[in-house]
């Protein structure tokens, strides 16, 4: 979920973008980017934690690039 849809603040098209680089980055890597033991600390770091994906030689640059473009907090 989007930090816009999780506040109920106005939304577009931009957080189906979130929403896709959340999918992307579980499918590449196996693992969610936002991993807490309750909702309430997932939701702490969707707010205070803007994910950064690091050159990884098994991915190319334009993958990571593309991922990391589309999970902005603050788009």
């Amino acid at each position: 979920m989007s930090p816009e849809v999780l506040f109920h603040k106005d939304h577009s098209f931009v957080s189906d973008y979130f929403a896709l680089g959340v999918i992307l980055f579980e499918c590449a890597f196996g693992y969610r980017p936002y991993v807490g033991q309750s909702w309430a600390e997932i939701r702490e770091l969707l707010l205070n934690k803007e994910i950064q994906i690091n050159k990884d030689k098994q991915y190319s640059q334009n993958m990571i690039d593309f991922i990391n473009s589309l999970l902005k907090t603050n788009p």
